[in-house]
């Protein structure tokens, strides 16, 4: 006889008791797409500054070409064309990147409230935010960053808080090349627009060779710091939609309670670890598994 049968003779189904009350979440924001947009733009971003660090290169032996013979290398004007097309493909790409980025940044990190982390360090807003506010976009990114590596991760309960864990080296550095190389590539230009003497500008070249070489390297980790976070959130999505996270002891995910209801047995005993009523004759725990 099938439940609706039992109801009608008056026998009611039993319950799920109040400590397995289900867990409303929101179903998390897909990220994927977004992160293929963002390593692609940021291998581009990569691939643009190497190629103006070569022509910085070239710039940089003309001013000491200039220095040393007294005159302006013919080629010179080539050289400042090929730099200032480089500039204008480059300032574009950046921007386009940047947005990319934080749109992704924004998604990663609201999924992590989504996916039962609670509570969130900083509110969602400061994935946008900490980008744009003077000294807090020096170091608050990076740790929200760290929050949705933390977060992601698909071994923790269905609701959690934020694990202490160690972030991968490969964060700390895309952070480190990130901020460097902004500094270095903003002195050199400023030295280099400020320049009044032909040693001043070499300088500035130099300065800026190294905020290029530095783009680039922040650039590949960017992208393998998007990728290392989107497969391992990506992991704990498809974990959430099938009812698969581990449970947290007196609470389970909405999507397993019909299941769960099904397999107790009210009076059975209660499993040490979680309280579920198994059967008797049960060998391990039909809510968290445990083997008894």
């Amino acid at each position: 006889m099938d439940r609706s049968g039992l109801v009608s003779v008056g026998v009611a189904s039993a319950p799920v008791p109040a400590k397995f009350e289900t867990v409303p979440l929101r179903r998390p924001k897909r990220i994927r797409w977004v992160s293929f947009l963002v390593v692609v733009a940021l291998i581009a971003c990569a691939v643009v500054a190497l190629l103006s660090m070569i022509l910085e290169a070239q710039y940089h032996r003309l001013i000491a070409r200039a220095i040393a013979n007294g005159s302006v290398p013919v080629n010179a004007g080539t050289v400042e064309h090929h730099r200032q097309v480089m500039a204008a493909v480059a300032g574009p790409l950046a921007f386009g990147t940047g947005a990319l980025f934080v749109l992704w940044f924004y998604r990663a990190y609201s999924n992590l409230s989504r996916l039962g982390i609670s509570p969130l360090r900083y509110g969602k807003g400061w994935a946008i935010g900490a980008w744009f506010v003077p000294i807090l976009n020096l170091f608050r990114p990076k740790v929200i960053a760290d929050d949705i590596w933390r977060g992601s991760d698909v071994t923790l309960p269905v609701e959690s808080r934020l694990p202490g864990k160690q972030a991968p080296l490969t964060f700390a550095v895309w952070w480190v090349t990130f901020i460097l190389s902004g500094i270095a590539s903003g002195v050199g230009l400023g030295l280099q627009h400020a320049a009044t003497t032909l040693t001043t500008l070499k300088t500035g070249s130099a300065v800026l060779l190294a905020g290029y070489l530095g783009r680039a390297i922040a650039a590949l980790f960017a992208a393998m710091v998007v990728y290392e976070i989107t497969v391992r959130q990506s992991k704990r999505i498809r974990a959430f939609e099938k009812g698969m996270l581990p449970p947290v002891p007196g609470q389970l995910p909405e999507r397993r309670a019909h299941e769960l209801e099904a397999l107790r047995t009210p009076g059975g005993p209660p499993c040490p670890a979680c309280g579920f009523e198994n059967h008797p004759m049960a060998a391990s725990c039909g809510a968290c598994h445990k083997r008894f």
